[in-house]
């Protein structure tokens, strides 16, 4: 009779123990295509830089949980741990919830969000890079609303960045107290935007190859002097990739409400004034969500010549003039057996007729690098200490 008892004492403990814990497994599949890993089949050192970024937001997020007012460590000996990562990034895709057991434990709504955007993002990185797709507009559309026809995607029009993520009392509490790590997360952000401009620029596989690389090389020159050539502020999509930005709004605007969202994720978990953390971060994902509330129908976060573009019409590759080539990686083919055809010197711009003579000499035109208008270094910084963070293996021999 006493073990009878004992057995249903059990059994009642463990139903109410279950009844405390919901379920996580509720991401639609990866989408199957041929596509998939294209990008990490041709850019792989990119592909890693993901992965570390991917490590780098849950070991943040687990120390906030965990210690989030122990600043020194966190700003000290943790942030220089994940540099060490940036130095030798992980070859496959972590899982999150190993990382960061508590902060998915306490917050697993706001992972699955995370993790849905995250997918849609190497799905765009996969079409762009995927040679055999001819209609790539149509392609990434197609991604996109794969992504939409589920509960936990963010809407793809651009929310009011200066109310939800700058607005709210708890607000800037995280870059105020952890300027370094908030850095390294603004460049993740960046470069996570940045990969898509010469993706989408690139003619050829070359191009490609010599943009993504450029692009890393100047992730890796903002982190070797934290925070002074961090981004100053949250980088926008139409900084980092302007003409992937106008031609595909939706999905520019979906990346820049998940960015924001990383930015409030940090400020709930670090402020005091906030007592129901997840109840906080619940209302702000539904706000990120909706269709009518805070919509930036007048451009307070986007850049010239996005205020008051149609989100809901997106323009087809090739409508309207591109963006201009940056020339802030130039090419020196007296090097390129050296130094893989990047330019190790002041990282001066050259002039339009070195440019030209450039072009003519390799058959293509300077590699079409990522905008670094948002960088505190500004285009034309010296970025040879990035370049030398990338392994030899991946920096593409022209």
């Amino acid at each position: 009779m006493l073990r009878s008892s004992v057995r249903f004492l059990a059994v009642i403990a463990v139903a109410v123990g279950c009844s405390q814990f919901q379920q996580r497994d509720e991401l639609m599949p990866v989408r199957l295509a041929t596509h998939n890993y294209a990008f990490r089949n041709r850019h792989y050192y990119g592909e890693t830089l993901f992965n570390g970024f991917d490590y780098g937001h849950a070991t943040a997020y687990e120390a906030l949980v965990k210690r989030k007012d122990d600043i020194a460590y966190i700003e000290g000996e943790l942030f220089d741990y994940i540099m060490g990562v940036n130095d030798d990034p992980p070859r496959l895709q972590p899982a999150e919830e190993a990382i960061a057991p508590n902060f998915t434990k306490a917050y697993w709504p706001v992972q699955n969000v995370f993790d849905w955007a995250h997918g849609l993002h190497r799905q765009l990185n996969d079409i762009l890079a995927d040679p055999d797709i001819t209609d790539k507009h149509a392609a990434i559309e197609e991604a996109t609303d794969y992504y939409l026809r589920h509960k936990h995607a963010l809407h793809p029009r651009w929310k009011r960045m200066d109310i939800l993520m700058d607005g709210q009392p708890y607000s800037k509490e995280f870059r105020t107290r952890y300027p370094k790590w908030n850095g390294i997360i603004w460049a993740y952000h960046w470069f996570q935007n940045g990969v898509y401009e010469p993706l989408h620029l690139g003619r050829n596989e070359s191009e490609k190859a010599i943009g993504v690389t450029a692009a890393a090389a100047l992730f890796q020159c903002s982190r070797h002097a934290p925070p002074t050539k961090f981004p100053p502020h949250m980088p926008m999509s139409w900084e980092a990739a302007p003409t992937f930005a106008k031609q595909h709004p939706r999905a520019a605007a979906i990346f820049d409400n998940l960015h924001m969202l990383h930015d409030i994720v940090a400020d709930v978990l670090v402020s005091e004034k906030v007592k129901d953390k997840r109840g906080e971060l619940l209302r702000m994902i539904a706000l990120l969500q909706d269709s009518t509330s805070y919509i930036d129908e007048v451009g307070r976060g986007m850049g010239p010549g996005m205020a008051g573009m149609k989100h809901d019409e997106p323009k087809k590759d090739g409508d309207g003039p591109a963006a201009p080539m940056k020339h802030d990686m130039p090419m020196k083919h007296e090097e390129h057996k050296e130094h893989g055809g990047m330019d190790h010197g002041s990282g001066t711009a050259p002039s339009a007729s070195a440019s030209a003579s450039a072009s003519a000499e390799h058959a293509m035109p300077p590699p079409p690098a990522a905008s670094t208008n948002n960088f505190a270094g500004g285009p034309g910084a010296s970025c040879a200490d990035g370049l030398k963070s990338i392994p030899p293996a991946y920096i593409p021999v022209h």
